[in-house]
């Protein structure tokens, strides 16, 4: 069986660190790389391995689809038995999935632990760390990090890349350093690198974001794990869903939000680049409640609207007069945060990158809306529509 990982990562695979650490950005195989080193050692020697992140809401979240995509990759299922929950090896290799922050006193409790793998780990906080490092306390046991770095003051990056434990193996691994990277993915990135040199830097070269004074939102962004409260404890007891549909390159996107203490949630998206009409409403039924709560969509698709309206949702266009865009804008900017979870990829990009023109000459900020990284902030406003008019502000409806 011939088992390739990219050079840079080989260090890893060799690696019998107490903390093993691969970060970057987008497409350099860091899950990957590590679903590989977990399925090999539970073959090899009996392991019982904690696989978990910040928060999971469901086994979806989790690697258990990675690691089971890899052992059928490499024809490895009859040493495997696999649930839709669970990942056993005959030898008696063991995989438990769980979200750190709910699960945090059954964590605390957990004997045995050989190995802990941490994914998406940017924005474990340092609660978790502090309770988490001390558990994966067996004679010789690993924890494995992956992550994509956000910020250069969060506390993975903090504690694991600027300050790194002594008994360390960090790697930094790019969408360059991975030659099974897929030809799309790679002209994603050099389409990116030629319209977007600050987002290129961070969602690509995986380098920590930085937010440019032309910034539509600014330091409103806040990018975070958190659990969906009870619909009575928010604004109109209800969900808000908005759709704004991609052409060629751009991304069909379907968000859905909530609002709480005059901050704006986004806690579910759905996103595709080239996604066929007849596909649609398949993709909206990712997202709970899509077919119950009404979704408010570009209008300038009314053909896409009413087959999606005929295939069971409630979906309708959402208002447009002169002036809709900046005022939508307005709207949203007058939350006091707009909140986004993690797995919200294309809104955590649009909303930190999403800017006002920069005269190239004199390098002034101009009250013009760029026409780019607007997807998700569109799929915002219209989802908005109805609360979003003239002389409004979200002061004037809470």
């Amino acid at each position: 069986m011939k088992i390739e990982v990219p050079k840079k990562f080989e260090a890893i695979m060799m690696s019998d660190a107490r903390f093993q650490v691969a970060y970057g950005g987008r497409g350099s195989s860091k899950s990957w790389g590590f679903a590989i080193k977990a399925i090999l050692l539970a073959i090899s020697t009996k392991t019982r391995f904690l696989c978990c992140r910040e928060y999971q809401t469901s086994i979806q979240d989790s690697v258990h689809r990675l690691l089971v995509d890899t052992i059928e990759r490499y024809n490895l299922k009859k040493y495997f038995k696999i649930t839709h929950v669970t990942i056993t090896c005959v030898n008696g290799s063991q995989f438990i999935f769980k979200g750190i922050k709910k699960n945090i006193n059954e964590i605390k409790s957990m004997e045995g632990v050989m190995v802990c793998w941490v994914t998406e780990a940017a924005k474990v906080s340092a609660t978790s760390w502090d309770v988490l490092i001390p558990t994966i306390r067996a004679p010789d046991s690993q924890i494995w990090l992956d992550f994509n770095p956000d910020m250069v003051d969060d506390e993975t990056f903090q504690r694991f890349v600027v300050n790194p434990h002594p008994h360390s193996d960090v790697v930094k691994i790019d969408y360059w350093d991975n030659p099974f990277l897929p030809q799309p993915l790679i002209d994603e990135a050099v389409y990116c690198k030629e319209t977007n040199i600050d987002k290129y830097n961070w969602v690509w070269g995986g380098e920590c974001r930085r937010l440019s004074e032309a910034s539509v939102f600014g330091d409103k962004v806040e990018i975070k794990e958190f659990e969906t409260p009870d619909l009575k404890m928010v604004f109109q007891q209800r969900f808000f869903f908005g759709a704004d549909f991609g052409f060629s390159r751009d991304p069909t996107v379907l968000l859905r939000l909530f609002i709480l203490d005059n901050c704006l949630y986004i806690d579910r998206e759905m996103s595709g680049v080239q996604i066929e009409i007849v596909d649609l409403p398949k993709r909206f039924k990712e997202i709970e409640g899509s077919q119950r709560w009404p979704i408010f969509a570009d209008g300038s698709r009314p053909e896409t609207i009413s087959h999606i309206r005929n295939n069971g949702f409630n979906c309708k266009a959402a208002k447009k007069w002169a002036g809709s865009v900046e005022e939508g804008v307005e709207f949203l900017r007058a939350f006091r945060k707009i909140i986004i979870s993690p797995s919200c990829k294309v809104a955590c990009s649009d909303f930190l990158h999403y800017s006002y023109k920069i005269d190239k000459t004199t390098e002034d900020i101009l009250p013009v809306l760029v026409d780019a990284d607007n997807h998700a902030p569109d799929a915002a406003r219209y989802a908005l529509d109805g609360y979003i008019g003239k002389r409004t502000s979200i002061l004037d409806v809470l």
